[in-house]
């Protein structure tokens, strides 16, 4: 039976530091996001969530295009 790779894995057993980090930062864009959507405005809520979301796959982005570089 083959062993299935889980999502935080890039192949079996070597786990995915940067899947991780997006992971993170995408769920505290969301918990930040919506604090301040209900305290403060909706503009600016939606201002942070774009930055860290940004943020955090872009990251991923990045890294991908410099691995295609140096294929």
């Amino acid at each position: 039976m083959e062993k299935k790779i889980g999502f935080f894995e890039e192949s079996e057993g070597v786990f995915s530091m940067n899947r991780l980090m997006c992971f993170i930062v995408l769920i505290f864009a969301i918990i930040i996001s919506s604090y301040i959507f209900i305290s403060d405005s909706f503009s600016s809520g939606i201002a942070t969530f774009s930055a860290l979301a940004i943020y955090a796959f872009g990251a991923k982005y990045l890294q991908r295009s410099q691995e295609d570089k140096k294929l």
